[in-house]
């Protein structure tokens, strides 16, 4: 269980030099103005509208029925998304956040879809690398990784215990990844 399934749960605003950037769940970045801050801005041939509410907080539309807000929990230099609701189901993906040394790190999502509900969680170590994802009140983790006493990650485990190892040169790059099934 890569990166890739969090990739949706990422989107996040970030300030910048010139303004903020929109990342969207696809790895795509948006430039935006300082102005979103406090009047609704279109992305020029994006079909991507941002409206700030009276809380500060910001919704992002990118031309569906979906409406995603997102929160700034330390004071504006970037925005993490905290809800996605669909405007004609009522479906909601709440994200909720634990606040740690000034950083935000994903603590569970709920689904609240029409066919199903369901929650997944977030584990962390001492040093707030992500440690296991479990699903509901289920005992054993969706998967789980392991670190080395750098911080690096050298072992991941899918639900299905499938294991990818990772070793990295004194460069700290990343040079192999091992997949054990």
């Amino acid at each position: 269980m890569g990166a890739r399934w969090m990739t949706p749960f990422s989107t996040q605003i970030i300030q910048s030099e010139t303004g903020f950037i929109l990342m969207d769940g696809k790895g795509r970045k948006h430039r935006l103005p300082n102005s979103i801050l406090t009047e609704a801005y279109d992305v020029p041939y994006e079909g991507i509208s941002i409206n700030v509410l009276e809380n500060s907080n910001l919704i992002v539309n990118f031309g569906s029925a979906w409406y995603f807000h997102f929160q700034s929990f330390d004071q504006g230099l970037s925005y993490q998304l905290v809800l996605e609701q669909n405007s004609k189901t009522d479906e909601l993906v709440v994200l909720n956040y634990l606040i740690a040394s000034g950083h935000a790190f994903l603590q569970s999502v709920d689904f609240k879809l029409k066919r199903t509900a369901q929650t997944v969680k977030f584990a962390y170590n001492p040093q707030m690398k992500l440690i296991a994802v479990f699903v509901d009140e289920e005992p054993e983790p969706l998967a789980h990784y392991d670190y080395d006493t750098q911080g690096n990650l050298i072992t991941a485990v899918d639900q299905n215990a499938q294991t990818r190892s990772y070793e990295y040169n004194a460069g700290k790059n990343q040079h192999q990844n091992h997949v054990q099934v």
